[in-house]
Parts: structure tokens; sequence; C-alpha cells
């Protein structure tokens, strides 16, 4: 096999492959990073994208904009002006609530990823709307257990929405909803104000129409 084209790149303090180096910085609430290009010289980039996991897909950008022989202002440029929409990752501002809007899709590993880099935020006040994963098949059960399961050892506010979150065993604290119609009713009724929100579900449950 012809390894030849194969370039590293990752998020950390490593020089990779000789060739590009990429860095967190800070991440509150946007990505900061870094990268080298071919030459070594450090562009920095501040980004307006949310959430600890999106600095691979930055990460990877830079790479594949690197390969490509893309001027590194270019890539610095393009991907600061990046503003998240279609229900992925989009920082938003209700009812004097900052949310973070990611329902565009869901399954056990982002969910986690997700949910974890919205608690090392500093805000005080968290408040997680969490809704079904999705075409898990004959695994959707347990691995919608194991979420729950993982949250309740958390110790910060969640609400489910979905049935397959209907039909597994839930801490009593726990709100529960079946359908994002009747979470709504219930979200607009509480006092959201500097309250820090993540919502984060497939599509298909739609819990943008909590915000809409």
């Amino acid at each position: 096999s012809d390894y030849s084209k194969v370039v590293g790149y990752g998020v950390n303090e490593q020089i990779l492959d000789d060739f590009y180096f990429s860095q967190l910085n800070a991440l509150d609430p946007f990505i900061r990073m870094e990268f080298r290009d071919e030459n070594l010289q450090k562009f920095d980039l501040v980004t307006q994208i949310e959430g600890r996991y999106n600095a691979y897909n930055i990460a990877a950008a830079v790479a594949i904009g690197n390969y490509f022989k893309v001027d590194p202002s270019d890539i610095k440029s393009g991907i600061e002006s990046y503003i998240p929409a279609n229900n992925r990752s989009q920082l938003i501002q209700f009812n004097g609530a900052e949310l973070m809007l990611d329902a565009y899709n869901a399954n056990p590993d982002s969910m986690r990823a997700s949910i974890q880099s919205f608690l090392e935020r500093n805000d005080e006040t968290k408040l997680l709307i969490l809704g079904d994963m999705k075409e898990l098949g004959e695994y959707s059960l347990e691995a919608h257990q194991h979420l729950v399961d993982w949250l309740a050892a958390l110790k910060v506010e969640v609400v489910l929405v979905g049935n397959q979150f209907g039909l597994v065993k839930r801490p009593d604290q726990f709100q529960y909803f079946e359908s994002n119609v009747e979470a709504k009713d219930w979200f607009l009724r509480q006092e959201l104000a500097g309250k820090s929100i993540l919502l984060k579900g497939s599509r298909s449950i739609g819990l943008e129409q909590l915000v809409q």
C-alpha cells in the first residue's frame, strides 16, 4: 500500500508528520485554536464554533486545506467566518438563557461528547434537554438506559424527550415528556433567565421546536 498521502492531524501539543500542528487553547464559549503550516508559521483561530468535540473537525479542515495548498490566511478566514446553522451546534439567546442547539443528529458517542463539553463551561446553572437517539436498532433501549444511568451521576438538571427514554428506568428527579409538543409547553413556563441550556437529540425529535 502507498501511504505517502497520509496526513496526520489532531488536537494536542505535538507536531504531526512534521507538517501540521493544532492545539486547543480555550473553550468558553467558542473554540480557540492555533495551527502551523508546513513552514511552521503559526496562525491563531478564533472561531464561532462551540463544543470541544468540534475541535477535531476544525483540525481536519485545516489539515485538508494545508494538503491542497490553500493559503493559511484563507484557511483562517474561512474557519473564523463560519457560523453554525441548521440545528448544528448553534449558540442562541432565548428568553434570557443561552442555548446550545444541537438537534440535527444524536448517537451515544455524540450525545456524551456534547454533554461533557457543555458541562465544562463555567456557567453555574445548567439544564440538559435531551431527545431520543434514533436508528440504534436492537441496541436502542440498552443505549438509552446506559446514557440515563451515566446522567444520574452528574448531578445536573435533565429533561428527557421521546418514547425510547420513556421505556427506560429514570431517576425521579428527571423530567420526562413523550413529545416535543409536551416538552415545549413545560419549557415555556420555566424561568430561563441566566440558565445555560443544551438541546441535543435526533432530527426526528425536533427539539428546535422548543425555541421556535
